[in-house]
């Protein structure tokens, strides 16, 4: 992707946030419209091929941003029995958000400077803690999952552009998302 200017650097990143706010709710509308109609396919699944399916069709849709984290949680647990539903949508929301931090590293614009540059006070606190690297940046990146109040896709976007190693930035969200599924 080639972006030349400020301003088409912060225009981008706000498309990319509106994207990563609208595209669940596109997606749980479109569940919600087709789901009905279908949901019978699923009485002759077993419950392995059901989690299975899960995980993968599931953990793609929030990766993507076409499902919220919690709606593949009440999914799972709605559709699995037993402790196989918490397993279910935790390696469902570890697959989601390795796709989803992959995605956020394929852009060539630090979706969260771009919308940090805009105010001088934003810009010197993001430069504090992305200078820290030290254990207290992860711990944060845990925390952040923690709360249900967070956009998952928005929260890939940033997570995505620390400048720590992806793996940990996935490890310490997956650690924040557990408690919460």
């Amino acid at each position: 992707m080639f972006v030349k200017t400020n301003e088409s650097k912060s225009i981008l990143a706000v498309v990319l946030a509106l994207a990563a706010m609208g595209g669940p709710l596109f997606g749980m509308a479109i569940i919600g419209i087709t789901a009905p109609a279908y949901i019978w396919y699923l009485n002759d699944l077993s419950q392995l091929t059901l989690a299975f399916l899960l995980v993968v069709v599931g953990g793609s849709a929030t990766g993507l941003a076409l499902s919220p984290s919690f709606f593949l949680g009440a999914v799972c647990g709605y559709l699995v029995t037993g402790s196989g539903a918490y397993l279910t949508s935790s390696l469902g929301l570890a697959w989601a958000s390795g796709l989803g931090l992959y995605l956020g590293r394929l852009f060539d614009i630090n979706f969260l400077e771009a919308l940090l540059k805009q105010k001088k006070g934003w810009w010197d606190t993001y430069q504090r803690v992305a200078k820290t690297r030290g254990p207290i940046l992860p711990i944060t990146i845990a925390l952040l999952r923690l709360s249900p109040h967070m956009p998952f896709a928005l929260t890939n976007l940033v997570c995505a552009r620390l400048p720590i190693p992806l793996i940990k930035i996935w490890f310490f969200s997956f650690c924040g998302l557990l408690p919460r599924t």
